[in-house]
């Protein structure tokens, strides 16, 4: 017959139960941390073109996990010496056309998984260093107030690690010498010439440089030209040179209008330094133009004459005598305006004169006092842009 278990019994059989699931229970509650998935390559990048040549080794040992299984998706990509997909350190070669992305998969002993995606990238061409930069312009005398933003976004390379150099400029705005975009700021006391390096991950280097210009106002048109004349029925045989890189503003274009002129040697309207010929059977307008960025103009004219022939010189006077014992007082004034010629030059000797008012003996027009002791010799030498010379003299008597 069987016994029933008394209560007390059946106490302490379920007293001693819990205590051991208490004991027990948060063993087995423990969970395992989940894997983490981690991996290195080396080389770091794969030859253009490398047609499977180069093995590239994956280092999944910084993965972290209980019994973690492995598992490699290398698309393109061929397993080499002996490696597979479950490797640890599989060497793997690729066509090297193309950047290839590498998958890990860590699994550990309950089932759980982690993943890592990477790509290794095919060696490109050498890199190229190109900048922006805005505003174009700062204004003169700016005191470092106008910020100059750039952008190295329009170079090309792997990997690359920007140097700028940039004379007086100061980096502002948490940006330095090596951001990919730095902020800078200038006196306003000139141009700024301005370079960036660039480096790939090879340690190949490109340069560039463009420069932040003063703000210069409304452009100013100018120009000269060699030589000064061209001979009388010339007939095209004279090329006459013309240089516009006096002009001045920000980034100038040209525009020459030159009547019965041929362009020769390859140049044209737009060029700043056009060679033209003429026919040589008058004297020829030109007409240049130029235009900054901003749109605005300025125009400028002269004329190329044709060879006058040797220059002459002549000259008058007013008043027609100095007092006697003047001492200095009376002022005479000298006239060039009767000498021709092209782009003539002056040179006066003037016996004892003493030259006035910021005039020189230099000057077309002098102003000269004298002491007024005797009369005075005065001779006057012209020359052309050709280099020919004329000479002519007079007194300046006493009274």
């Amino acid at each position: 017959m069987k016994r029933a278990i008394s209560p007390v019994v059946k106490f302490l059989m379920f007293a001693i139960s819990a205590l051991w699931f208490a004991m027990m229970g948060p063993t087995e509650a423990i969970t395992q941390m989940p894997p983490v998935a981690r991996f290195l390559f080396a080389p770091s990048f794969v030859p253009l073109g490398d047609g499977n040549q180069t093995p590239v080794v994956l280092d999944a040992t910084s993965s972290m996990g209980e019994n973690i299984r492995l598992v490699w998706r290398v698309d393109e990509g061929t397993f080499v010496s002996g490696t597979t997909p479950l490797s640890a350190h599989p060497r793997v070669t690729f066509p090297g056309t193309a950047a290839y992305t590498v998958i890990l998969q860590v699994t550990d002993e309950q089932g759980q998984i982690a993943t890592m995606a990477g790509v290794i990238p095919s060696a490109t061409g050498p890199p190229t260093a190109s900048f922006m930069f805005s505003p174009a312009r700062i204004p003169p005398m700016d005191g470092n107030q106008t910020v100059v933003r750039f952008s190295s976004a329009p170079s090309v390379g792997e990997g690359l690690t920007f140097f700028w150099d940039v004379p007086a400029g100061t980096f502002v705005n948490g940006t330095g010498p090596n951001s990919p975009n730095p902020e800078v700021t200038f006196p306003g006391l000139a141009n700024y010439d301005v370079t960036l390096t660039v480096v790939d991950q090879q340690g190949r280097r490109a340069t560039a440089s463009s420069r932040v210009e003063l703000e210069m106002g409304e452009p100013v048109a100018s120009f000269d030209f060699h030589p000064a004349f061209i001979p009388p029925g010339d007939d095209h045989q004279t090329v006459v040179t013309f240089d516009a890189r006096s002009s001045q503003g920000s980034g100038l274009m040209f525009d020459w209008d030159i009547p019965n002129g041929t362009f020769v040697n390859g140049t044209d309207a737009q060029d700043a330094t056009p060679q033209v010929t003429f026919p040589g059977l008058a004297d020829y307008s030109v007409t240049l133009t130029v235009t900054d960025d901003q749109g605005r103009t300025a125009t400028v004219r002269g004329t190329v004459p044709v060879d006058p022939g040797p220059p002459t010189a002549a000259f008058t006077f007013s008043p027609p005598s100095v007092p006697r014992g003047d001492g200095f007082r009376t002022i005479v004034s000298f006239d060039s305006s009767g000498s021709t010629g092209i782009r003539l030059r002056y040179s006066w000797r003037i016996q004892s004169a003493r030259f006035e008012n910021g005039t020189s003996s230099t000057s077309a027009l002098p102003q000269v006092t004298f002491p007024g002791v005797r009369p005075y010799s005065v001779r006057l030498t012209v020359t052309d842009a050709a280099g020919r010379e004329a000479m002519a003299a007079g007194r300046v008597p006493l009274r």
